[in-house]
């Protein structure tokens, strides 16, 4: 438990910085929210007006002291683009990439299990090296270009599924299928470029576990294939997985952010990139906020997780 509490104030010190960082990035940005928001319409005395009514208009470490109190009393400001507080704006858009990011990470790890264990079941034969090359192929296409190639094949050529948002806005209460038609083609694209490397830790499990003596032993005393599958190299290829979505979660919610750009998906990331166009500071710090911390709790939990997997991995 020592072990678990260090993780977590280092962890929270990690996300403060982050969150720092993101302010004074969000800052740097050229433009101002002034001129976002008023556009053609901006002129110096405008913008001046705009500054002070926003609280633009002390210096940035000022800014940065008022933020960080109101921060540590759970307020995260108020929207320039919307004049709404950020934490009424944020849950709906939360929801819906929520929802992606579990349709997606549960679609990555249904594809990760089965190629993994058949790229480790024959890693030293033609089939094994085949699969290898498709985790590496699929390892190296970005996720805009996966999503842009689903939209052209499902959307453009079959006209099977749509292309973008999240419901169909012609119906006042879209339907679950509804939901579920423009969920699957965004969440196939978080599957298939989040696969490959999780496929990979398991085939290196995988085959670590059949050149191990436990199974060796368990081939000697009779044991069939299935049952050294099943009770000796899944088991010890699942720790390795588990540990790694753990890992690579930031990487995931990054991805998930270009998806829901690309398929104009109503979630944080879409939010996020209409918040730096706008530059609307409040929103982009707290999505980035948002992003550390469950990206800190994913961890912790891969951790947990491996720890009940194989107790020698587990907080002391």
């Amino acid at each position: 438990m020592r072990r678990l509490a260090v993780r977590i104030s280092a962890g929270a010190l990690a996300i403060l910085l982050l969150a720092t960082l993101a302010f004074l990035l969000a800052h740097a940005l050229p433009g101002g929210p002034a001129y976002a928001i008023l556009g053609l319409r901006a002129t110096p005395d405008r913008q001046g007006a705009l500054d002070l009514q926003l609280g633009l208009d002390v210096p940035v470490w000022q800014q940065y002291q008022i933020w960080l109190r109101h921060l540590l009393h759970g307020d995260f400001g108020t929207s320039f683009a919307e004049n709404r507080p950020v934490a009424d704006i944020l849950p709906a858009y939360a929801a819906n990439s929520l929802l992606l990011s579990a349709a997606g990470l549960l679609g990555a790890v249904a594809l990760a299990l089965p190629f993994g264990l058949a790229h480790g079941l024959t890693a030293r034969r033609l089939p094994g090296r085949v699969l290898g090359a498709i985790e590496l192929a699929f390892y190296a296409l970005p996720g805009f270009v996966i999503g842009t190639a689903l939209i052209a094949i499902f959307s453009g050529w079959l006209d099977w599924l749509p292309a973008s948002g999240d419901a169909d806005l012609r119906r006042a209460v879209p339907s679950l299928a509804d939901r579920a038609r423009h969920l699957l083609l965004p969440a196939a694209t978080i599957a298939l470029f989040s696969f490959a490397p999780l496929a990979r830790y398991v085939a290196l499990a995988t085959d670590e576990a059949l050149a191990s003596p436990f199974v060796r032993a368990a081939r000697a005393r009779g044991a069939g294939p299935a049952a050294v599958l099943f009770r000796h190299a899944l088991p010890h290829a699942l720790r390795p997985l588990v540990t790694m979505l753990g890992v690579s979660f930031a990487g995931f919610v990054s991805g998930t952010i270009a998806v829901e750009t690309v398929f104009g998906y109503p979630g944080l990331g879409w939010l996020l990139w209409r918040a730096v166009l706008g530059r609307d500071y409040p929103v982009i710090v707290a999505i980035v906020l948002i992003g550390g911390v469950v990206t800190l709790i994913a961890t912790l939990v891969a951790d947990l997780c491996a720890g009940w997997l194989d107790p020698r991995a587990g907080f002391e």
